[in-house]
C-alpha cells in the first residue's frame, strides 16, 4: 500500500470518526447499589454519566390511597399497579422489575445511591442540548426540540401506538438513556400513564411545594418540561457526582 493511500485511508478513519453525534456511546458499565444489591446500567452521554435504568431503590412502599397534605414533607415509594404495603411482595411484580419504582419528592431527593445524585433541572438541560434541543428554547416550558424524545426512548415494545409516535416504527434510543413508559402517580391518588408515558424528577424547586418535571410520552417526539406538585410521584434517574 503506497504511503499517500495510507493517508488517504487515515482521514476517511478520522473523518467518520468525528462525524458520529458526540453523545454516541462507546459500550455501556454496569453500577451495584450496595444498599439492596440491584445492578444498573451505565451510560455516557456527553460528559455526563447517567443510569440508564430506572432506580428501584424501595425502603418501604405505600398504596397511592395514602397520599395526603402531609407528603409535602413525608417520604412516599409507590410500584405501578401495587396497592399494598408489603415490600417483599411489590418486588416481585413486573412492573417493579422493568420500571422500577415512582417517588414522591421527598423521597426522590434522597433515593440515589453514594456517588449519585437526582440531577438538576440545569443537568437535564445539558443533557437536552448535548441531545440537540435548541438553545433558544431550551428554558421554555412545554415541549422543547423535534426529535430528543425518542433519542431518549428504550425498548420499543413497551411503547404503545395509540398516539403520535409509533415508538415500533421509529427509529429511537441512539442515546443509550432507555427511557420506559414507566408511567405516574398523580395527587389524584391513582396510577396512570403505563405504556404512554414517563416522567423525572429533577432536584430543582419551581416554587414552594413544587419541582420541576420531564417526561417523554407517545404523542410527541420532542422532550417536555414543567413542574409537578411534591406529592406526585415520579421515576427517578441518577446522575454521577
Amino acid at each position: 500500500m503506497s504511503l499517500c493511500v495510507e493517508k488517504v485511508l487515515k482521514v476517511v478513519i478520522l473523518v467518520a470518526i468525528f462525524s458520529l453525534p458526540f453523545f454516541y456511546c462507546f459500550g455501556q458499565e454496569t453500577y451495584v447499589d450496595n444498599r439492596d444489591k440491584n445492578t444498573y446500567r451505565v451510560v455516557t452521554i456527553g460528559k455526563q454519566v447517567w443510569m440508564a435504568e430506572n432506580l428501584r431503590y424501595l425502603p418501604q412502599v405505600n398504596s397511592p390511597s395514602s397520599i395526603d397534605d402531609d407528603d409535602y414533607y413525608n417520604s412516599k415509594y409507590f410500584v405501578y399497579g401495587y396497592d399494598g404495603t408489603d415490600v417483599s411482595e411489590a418486588k416481585k411484580t413486573q412492573e417493579y422489575n422493568t420500571y422500577g419504582v415512582l417517588y414522591n419528592m421527598v423521597a426522590a431527593k434522597t433515593a440515589c445511591p453514594s456517588g449519585w445524585h437526582l440531577p438538576k433541572d440545569s443537568e437535564w438541560k445539558k443533557l437536552e442540548k448535548t441531545l440537540g434541543v435548541p438553545g433558544k428554547t431550551i428554558n421554555e416550558i412545554g415541549y422543547r426540540g423535534k426529535k430528543e424524545g425518542t433519542l431518549l426512548a428504550g425498548d420499543t415494545a413497551l411503547w404503545k401506538s395509540g398516539g403520535k409516535v409509533n415508538f415500533k416504527d421509529h427509529i429511537s434510543g441512539t442515546s443509550g438513556f432507555k427511557a420506559l413508559p414507566a408511567g405516574h402517580v398523580s395527587i389524584d391518588r391513582k396510577f396512570h400513564d403505563l405504556g404512554e408515558k414517563t416522567n423525572f424528577w429533577t432536584a430543582t424547586d419551581y416554587c414552594e411545594g413544587y419541582s420541576y418535571f420531564r417526561s417523554i410520552g407517545i404523542n410527541n417526539f420532542a422532550i417536555y418540561r414543567n413542574n409537578s406538585d411534591y406529592r406526585s410521584a415520579m421515576s427517578v434517574r441518577c446522575i454521577k457526582n
